[in-house]
C-alpha cells in the first residue's frame, strides 16, 4: 500500500506497507522495481494518519533505522530506530572552505556548531543516524587533513576504513 513517493539523490523511492494498519514502512527503490501488479479484487485500503517528516527526521534522506554492525548487513544486530550523537572537528582544506560549506548547508537539521578555536578547528555535533550518506559527506571533506576527534569510534572507523 503506497503512502508517500520520495526523491532522494536524484533516485525516486515509493514509501508504504505490506499489511493494512501494519506497523512497519518499506522503501522501494522505483529503478529497482522489474513488474508490479494490482489487485482488482482487493478493497481499497484507507492510510492511518501519516506524517512524512518524523517518519525521516532521523536521517538524511531515506533511512528509518540503522544497524550498529561493520558489515554491509549484520545478521545478529538488531536494527535501532534511535539516532545518536556523533561530533568532530572540521578545518578549511588548502583549496575548499570546509567551514563556511558545513555552516551554510548543513548535514542535518539536528547540526549545532562551535566558534572556530584558535588552530583553524570547528567542532560539529549532530544528532541522527550513522549512516551511509552520513559517511559520504564525511570522507568527501577529506578525512586524514580536514577532519578530527570524529566520535563515536565506531563511526570513525567507518569513516577512515570501511
Amino acid at each position: 500500500m503506497p503512502y508517500l513517493l520520495k526523491e532522494h539523490n536524484k533516485r525516486w523511492y515509493v514509501v508504504g506497507k505490506r499489511e493494512v494498519m501494519g506497523e512497519e514502512f518499506y522503501i522501494y527503490a522505483l529503478d529497482r522495481i522489474i513488474s508490479a501488479a494490482y489487485d482488482f479484487e482487493k478493497e481499497l485500503f484507507e492510510r492511518e494518519e501519516f506524517h512524512t517528516q518524523s517518519l525521516f527526521s532521523n536521517s538524511m534522506g531515506i533511512f528509518m533505522s540503522w544497524n550498529n554492525s561493520d558489515m554491509k548487513y549484520g545478521p545478529k544486530e538488531k536494527e535501532s530506530k534511535d539516532p545518536i550523537n556523533i561530533s568532530f572537528k572540521v578545518r578549511d582544506g588548502d583549496k575548499f572552505d570546509n567551514i563556511y560549506y558545513l555552516t551554510t548547508n548543513k548535514i542535518h537539521h539536528t547540526q549545532k556548531e562551535s566558534k572556530v578555536d584558535d588552530d583553524g578547528w570547528m567542532k560539529i555535533t549532530l544528532k541522527m543516524f550513522p549512516e551511509a550518506d552520513l559517511i559520504r559527506v564525511l570522507r568527501g571533506i577529506g578525512v586524514r587533513r580536514n577532519l578530527k576527534d570524529l566520535k563515536p569510534p565506531f563511526l570513525k572507523k567507518w569513516v577512515e576504513e570501511l
